[in-house]
């Protein structure tokens, strides 16, 4: 059993060490539907990161049946953000998780 985890752990941090050279490998996160944050889907995790001038940074990494929330607000917050700004202005809001109904 001990390997079967080991495995999984060196094809998860393998898989975001290669988001080094490979930026674009995730999808861009439903959720939010920003072309900056991005996540791969390794399961049993759900790993977000987020593309910036020359490096990616992990967000946050957990099971992947858990769903992400919006913060509240989130959506007048970015219509705020006017079209051509600098990104550095328009911050990534931050992730909540909530369980999903298998969870409960």
């Amino acid at each position: 059993m001990r390997q079967v985890g080991r495995r999984l752990v060196a094809e998860v941090v393998g898989a975001v060490e290669a988001l080094a050279t490979h930026p674009d490998t995730g999808r861009v996160v439903p959720e939010f539907n920003l072309p900056d944050l991005r996540e791969l889907i390794r399961p049993p995790f759900r790993i977000v990161y987020r593309r910036e001038a020359g490096r990616v940074r992990v967000v946050r990494a957990w099971r992947s049946e858990r769903l992400l929330k919006r913060p509240e607000g989130w959506e007048s917050r970015r219509a705020g953000v006017k079209s051509g700004s600098s990104r550095k202005a328009a911050k990534t809001p931050r992730l909540a998780t909530e369980p999903n109904q298998a969870d409960r």
